[in-house]
């Protein structure tokens, strides 16, 4: 089943754009269909939060904030799907991704038809 995702940045306690997050999270689970309530903001730690909200549940992971000196990137050859939100349909960031660890990179660019960066397929 597909899910909505939302990765959201906690910074001194807080998260800063909650509020942009919260409308986005509304647009597009109206848009889904999706029938479950909205996440409380996140609070405490420095952190990156991601929420699935699908079916009839919202599960939260989280992870460091911690980001590397420097990335390594590659413009991929797979298009951006141009989806209006992002959900757990990710099988074209996953592709890009292989191909890029493949040439030696640490993560891909997808590219809008246009040829305007788009997404890459980890990292914001």
């Amino acid at each position: 089943m597909r899910a909505l995702i939302e990765t959201v940045r906690v910074m001194g306690g807080r998260a800063p754009l909650w509020d942009l997050h919260l409308e986005r999270l509304r647009a597009a689970s109206r848009a889904l269909g999706l029938r479950v309530g909205l996440p409380h903001p996140p609070n405490g730690d420095d952190r990156i939060v991601r929420y699935e909200i699908g079916g009839d549940r919202i599960s939260t992971t989280s992870r460091t904030s911690s980001s590397p000196a420097s990335i390594s990137l590659r413009v991929s050859v797979v298009p951006h799907p141009n989806y209006p939100w992002k959900t757990t349909e990710r099988q074209a960031f996953d592709v890009a991704l292989t191909e890029a660890q493949a040439a030696g990179a640490d993560d891909a660019l997808l590219l809008s038809a246009d040829g305007r960066v788009r997404e890459a397929s980890r990292w914001a």
